[in-house]
């Protein structure tokens, strides 16, 4: 897994496009719930002592959480969802991603409506030297309102970020998710900036073969079909 063509910023999406599926799908049941309820997505890539080496990364969301049913499907990798028209279309998965970033990794989970949290934890030295092909899940009781998912990540791999990479993880995901940023559904957070999408300034000005012509707002508005796919937006 380690080794396939792909970004930090991307294989973290994956992380966050799975925690804003999870609130898509309950999101009445979440805000019955509370009223005051925000969908909020806390990434931490944590340094060493002298703030130099990424040594962990931490995902915490507070969507409704892997429920029961979803938990198995939830590991398969590269498992293409039955429903593609959400998010996750290719099915990357949460154990591919992970592997992805780290050797090391847990995952702590509590679904919205149910009683137990779910913690699993993979070492990827320990299942190639032992040939392991379960792992144990450790169950803990839990309020039936709670709801969250925790991914933690660490012996990372030579895919994971530097420390100089943050900001630009930080710049690529407040683009990829620059609609639900705009229209408030997501609180998305890295290293504790709480990101924002700038929109682009748009050029006003004349075309330059004809500097003295009317001023032009050099904005091209989108919106075309594909054989199965569409694009709308603009240039």
């Amino acid at each position: 897994f380690s080794d396939f063509a792909n970004t930090p910023s991307n294989v973290l999406a994956e992380f966050v496009d799975n925690a804003l599926q999870s609130y898509r799908d309950h999101k009445d049941e979440l805000l019955a719930l509370n009223s005051e309820y925000r969908f909020t997505v806390d990434i931490q890539i944590i340094t060493d002592e002298n703030d130099r080496d990424i040594k962990e990364i931490c995902i915490i969301d507070n969507a409704a959480g892997i429920s029961h049913d979803r938990y198995l499907y939830a590991f398969e990798p590269a498992k293409k969802p039955e429903d593609d028209s959400g998010l996750n279309e290719f099915g990357m998965g949460l154990k591919t991603a992970a592997c992805w970033l780290g050797d090391n990794w847990t995952v702590t989970t509590k679904a919205l409506g149910e009683d137990v949290q779910r913690y699993f934890s993979f070492n990827m030295n320990q299942v190639t030297t032992n040939d392991l092909d379960t792992l144990p899940i450790v169950n803990t009781p839990k309020p039936l309102n709670e709801h969250y998912t925790k991914i933690h990540i660490s012996e990372l791999t030579k895919n994971a970020p530097n420390s100089k990479g943050v900001a630009k993880i930080k710049q690529d995901l407040a683009s990829i998710y620059r609609l639900s940023i705009r229209n408030g559904e997501m609180r998305l957070i890295v290293n504790n900036d709480l990101l924002e999408f700038d929109e682009p300034e748009i050029l006003k000005a004349p075309y330059y073969k004809n500097p003295e012509g009317p001023v032009l707002y050099w904005r091209k508005d989108i919106n075309f079909v594909f054989d199965n796919y569409k694009a709308h937006g603009f240039i």
